[in-house]
């Protein structure tokens, strides 16, 4: 299994215009020969098959953290080589520690291409299990007394000066300005490896859909375009990158190898530099097997069908996720909504006891925070998925006028493969939103 070749990357994208494309490091996206980098775009490529220690396990100048309770670290130590492959080519050994090596290689790709545009995507293995740091970095971080953590934290050392090091080099060959650089990761912390503050103050973990798994660094360097020392609250997703390299490039979408695609996420990069204010007016899904998650105006759905769960949060008045809301929300609907037509209330929240006012009668409004009310996609996948789970849905009154349960039904089985196979950022939410205020409700 692997990316299939009707996926266009952004290496892709950019080879008709003339990038040198590079890749170094992790890659997940397959390991048979059709799904490997130079099949999907780029020029070279330095990679790890399945993963890699980062120095032999006897090697003199390694410090490790074996982690007994968890098999996961177990068949690491076990399984995974001390190994990279260049292009197509047999494994070979790094030359020390696997994540200054990969710097390193970097580095003279930098060097060697500063005379024509580039991209590269440098996937560092760090900071991942088997925990594995450089014995002068360890030494420097005596204060951290948990062995675990401050081999962990070693690790995170030497990705920092990993970046530093790019970063110079850039700026030696005057090509700091005009470059952009995004630094980002793919998920969260994991709980495996045994450290239980280290997504904090946020939820859950790498695999989850909780904001302590999802939730991530994206840190962007453009000195032509964003201010130095800015901060951008909105939301953003690594879809962004996508489009947002494109307008960098100049890239013309009519271009006849683009016409038939649709481009992941946004051009993000007016909203950084501050020339639009907000965020992109759109729902961020992601999907993994099963379990799925959207968020709209600060409102996070998260399903997950094999366990048959959903929660509920409003991220602007809970960014922790410690109070899952939609019983209350659901509860709101049915004392408020029954028999209306439109929606004629709002939300108010009570920061104290961190719960929405189900009931407003004889309530002293002024006491509480008026908060926005779920948005129609994540109601409607929220009903969706409750007819076809036989928890029947009682609140959509508040939202549509002339609105039956049959009706309901009918469209919500007319779409049921479609919506099952939630193939895209906004693609299913459009399709139900429109498929359904077209043919079988008006909504207000």
């Amino acid at each position: 299994m692997g990316i299939p070749q009707s996926e266009k990357t952004i290496p892709e994208m950019l080879k008709p215009e003339g990038y040198h494309n590079i890749h170094i490091g992790k890659w997940h996206l397959g390991h048979g020969k059709d799904f490997l980098p130079r099949k999907h775009g780029f020029d070279e490529s330095l990679r790890m098959d399945q993963g890699s220690l980062f120095l032999p396990e006897n090697d003199k100048n390694v410090i490790n953290a074996k982690l007994d309770f968890d098999p996961i670290d177990k068949v690491l130590w076990g399984n995974l080589p001390y190994a990279v492959n260049f292009n197509e080519g047999p494994r070979m050994n790094p030359d020390g520690h696997l994540t200054d090596y990969l710097t390193d290689e970097a580095v003279k790709v930098i060097e060697k291409n500063k005379n024509r545009p580039f991209f590269l995507y440098l996937a560092y293995w760090a900071v991942h299990s088997p925990l594995q740091a450089k014995k002068e970095d360890y030494e420097k971080l005596s204060f951290i007394k948990n062995h675990e953590e401050r081999v962990l934290a070693s690790m995170v050392m030497t990705v920092d000066r990993g970046v530093g090091k790019i970063r110079d080099v850039l700026k030696e060959n005057n090509m700091d300005d005009n470059t952009i650089i995004i630094f980002t990761s793919d998920n969260g912390a994991p709980g495996y490896i045994g450290l239980p503050d280290l997504n904090k103050p946020y939820r859950g973990w790498k695999l989850t859909h909780f904001e302590g798994g999802v939730h991530v660094p994206f840190i962007v360097s453009y000195p032509n375009k964003i201010p130095k020392g800015s901060a951008y609250n909105g939301r953003v997703s690594n879809l962004d990158i996508f489009s947002t390299a494109a307008s960098l490039a100049g890239i013309d979408i009519n271009r006849n190898d683009l016409q038939q695609i649709q481009f992941d996420g946004v051009n993000i990069l007016p909203y950084l530099s501050g020339e639009k204010e907000g965020e992109p007016d759109r729902v961020l899904f992601n999907k993994s097997g099963d379990y799925s998650f959207l968020i709209k105006d600060g409102w996070k759905l998260q399903v997950d069908l094999i366990q048959n769960k959903k929660w509920l949060y409003n991220l602007n008045e809970d960014p922790i996720e410690e109070n899952e809301i939609r019983d209350q929300i659901i509860l709101f609907f049915n004392e408020n909504f029954e028999g209306t037509k439109g929606l004629n209330y709002d939300l108010y929240y009570d920061s104290q006891s961190k719960q929405f006012l189900t009931d407003l009668n004889g309530v002293d409004i002024s006491q509480y925070k008026k908060v926005n009310y779920p948005n129609f996609e994540i109601l409607v996948l929220d009903a969706y998925i409750n007819l076809f789970k036989g928890d029947g849905i009682n609140y959509c009154p508040a939202f549509w006028d002339n609105c039956s349960e049959e009706s309901l039904m009918s469209f919500f089985q007319a779409s049921e493969d479609f919506s099952r196979s939630w193939s895209g950022e906004e693609n299913a939410m459009k399709y139900l939103t429109d498929h359904f205020v077209n043919h079988h409700c008006t909504m207000y």
